[in-house]
């Protein structure tokens, strides 16, 4: 992934389930770079366009082609 990059972010949006914590794959992340395990994304929409967020390397993946998320 290269800086700017639309991505995706692997994330629990629901964590009372009686198996085990749901995750989903969300859009709305720019990718803004690697730091050992953990990839930095920045939102880019809603009430924290802007803000940086930290996420394992595993739970981040490029968005689908022709995706223009910012």
């Amino acid at each position: 992934m290269k800086p700017g990059e639309a991505v995706e972010v692997y994330t629990v949006w629901a964590a009372q389930s009686p198996r085990a914590a749901l995750k989903h794959w969300f859009k709305g992340y720019r990718f803004v770079r690697v730091e050992g395990v953990t990839s930095i994304v920045q939102h880019t929409e809603g009430v924290f366009e802007g803000c940086d967020v930290r996420y394992p390397s595993q739970d981040v993946r490029s968005a689908s082609p022709g995706t223009t998320e910012w």
